[in-house]
């Protein structure tokens, strides 16, 4: 998987509301009234359910509220301690997961 260098540079509440916007604008016409939203990283929970004194991370959750309309989103932290098995899964690196480099696709 390509690693936007922007991205990457990024503290991990920015990265970790960034994966929210993606996933919701993926699914957001499957849902319809209110969205459960569990998030291992408390300073992303606290920025969905009532913002941030940041601007570029308010900016990507006025984003995030954007593409849901009139949808509710709870934000629900979960520690670290009781996030074991997803932190296990995200550990394992896809071998089969190739994607072209951006330059290079612009480039062809």
């Amino acid at each position: 998987m390509y690693v936007y260098p922007f991205e990457s540079q990024q503290s991990s509440t920015f990265r970790e509301l960034r994966a929210i916007f993606c996933v919701i604008k993926v699914h957001v016409v499957s849902v319809r009234h209110k969205v459960k939203l569990f998030t291992d990283n408390e300073n992303a929970s606290r920025a969905v359910s009532v913002g941030s004194p940041k601007i570029h991370l308010q900016s990507l959750e006025l984003d995030i509220f954007s593409a849901v309309n009139d949808i509710e989103i709870d934000a629900q932290w979960i520690p670290h301690d009781a996030n074991v098995r997803a932190d296990l899964l995200s550990c394992f690196v896809d071998k089969d997961d190739w994607s072209l480099n951006p330059e290079i696709f612009a480039l062809l």
